[in-house]
Order: C-alpha cells, then structure tokens, then sequence
C-alpha cells in the first residue's frame, strides 16, 4: 500500500520526520500546498479527512467534488468533522473547543450532515454517516463512495 499526505508548505519537514521514525519512506509520497485553492491530484483509491474540511465550509461543494474527480471509480471519502447540532449545544468538546474562534467571529464548525450532505449533492453514490465517540468526544464520520 502506499499513500500521499497533502498539507500546508510548511508541513513537509514535521511530515517527513514521522514517516522516517516509522520506517515509511518508500511508501509515503507528501504533496505541499492550500487544498482549497491548488490540485489534490488523482487516481485515489482512498481519501481521508480529519478535522480540516472546516476551514473550507464556505466552499464546501466545490472541495467535494474536487475530492470526488480526484478519486478512482469505487474510491471512498471518509471524513471525520465536528458533527455540531443544529442548536449549536454539543458536543461539548468540540463548542468548547471552537469558542476562542467563535469569540473572534470565526465560525470553522461543521454541523452535522453538512459533510454529507455535499456528498450527495457532488453526485457520490452512497453516503453513510455516523456520531463517533472518538478522542476529542463525539464526532462525524462521514463515508462516501463513487461508483
């Protein structure tokens, strides 16, 4: 198996320190750039997000569907996202810590459904979503397939 980790320019060298300590070199390649703005490449198997696709809520439909040009017939997408309830009162966790932004007047959190959502709107085949307890509390795991 190998695998692309794209992230921010200045990521490379804490990314390649990681793939060295776990002996990964000849299977990890890393892509440098803004996923919002700059090519994600192609023929994907699988794509992964984790608490990133925050940061393009306002082009939420436009980053999906690059997710889904971007992947192999049959790819997967799976994204794990803050889940937030339509109230704006849970999880906990994740209100709590989205507040210092929030005071700022930056809303990054995602509410529930919205991953899914565009996934179903960027025509992806079948979407599957559930509420996780995972490391930080409750959050969305969102699945996509293209077909």
């Amino acid at each position: 198996m190998k695998g692309n980790i794209f992230d921010l320019p200045q990521m490379p060298k804490t990314i390649e320190n990681c793939i060295q300590e776990y002996g990964l070199e000849d299977r990890i390649e890393i892509i440098s750039g803004d996923y919002i703005n700059d090519y994600i490449g192609e023929g994907y198997d699988f794509i992964m997000s984790i608490g990133s696709l925050n940061f393009a809520k306002e082009k939420m439909d436009i980053i999906i569907k690059k997710i889904f040009a971007a992947l192999n017939p049959g790819g997967v997408f799976m994204c794990i996202s803050d889940g937030i309830t339509h109230e704006n009162t849970g999880p906990k966790e994740i209100i709590v810590s989205w507040l210092p932004n929030q005071l700022k007047g930056c809303d990054y959190g995602l509410k529930q459904g919205e991953v899914s959502e565009a996934a179903l709107r960027a025509v992806f085949t079948s979407v599957y979503k559930q509420t996780v307890n995972m490391f930080k509390g409750l959050m969305d795991v969102d699945i996509a397939r293209k077909m």
